[in-house]
């Protein structure tokens, strides 16, 4: 049976809220009861046709990376791992709804950190992580023909390992991911 969920127009944005569906009926006769626990996430407001610096959906990193999760998630990593000195391609999309955001609409995504699983904290200020500019600049750049956002990752200077990278995304929420390195 469909059923909404309506929000006040003050409700706080941003965060989730736990809601526990309960289901009965009868199966092959004899009655049935299930309840099952459920998250509503809720986003932050955005109004993309107005040109507002908000999003309410990230759609990646893509293939062949592995997808970003709110930072405090279980780190997701790719299914197969990279050659140590293969630039990373790492490419994604700011959405308000079904709007692409764009550089001039929003905040670029941002590398914030990076860590390896056993070396801890690397410190991305002092190495040459960006292959598109040959710096240490940590923004993703807006690609118009491709309508996404991407960095070139370097990762000649990481070594072999399993990094965590943290994204921060509209300059406010961060959001990690994983790769190996051989």
């Amino acid at each position: 049976m469909p059923f909404s969920v309506t929000l006040p127009a003050n409700h706080t944005f941003d965060t989730s809220r736990p809601f526990l569906l309960s289901f009965t009926g009868t199966v092959d006769g004899a009655p049935w009861t299930m309840s099952m626990p459920i998250g509503l996430g809720i986003a932050d407001r955005c109004d993309g046709a107005a040109g507002i610096g908000d999003y309410d959906g990230i759609d990646g990193l893509q293939s062949p990376m592995a997808r970003l999760v709110p930072q405090g998630d279980p780190v997701p990593f790719p299914t197969k791992e990279f050659n140590v000195g293969n630039n990373r391609p790492m490419k994604l999309r700011q959405l308000c709804g079904a709007v692409n955001l764009t550089g001039s609409q929003i905040e670029p995504a941002e590398i914030v950190a990076l860590s390896e699983a056993v070396r801890g904290p690397i410190d991305i200020a002092h190495i040459v992580l960006n292959d598109d500019t040959g710096t240490n600049d940590p923004f993703f750049r807006w690609n118009d023909s491709a309508k996404q956002w991407h960095y070139n990752m370097r990762t000649d200077q990481l070594g072999a390992g399993t990094f965590t990278v943290t994204i921060r995304i509209a300059g406010r929420k961060d959001y990690v991911t994983g790769f190996v390195l051989k």
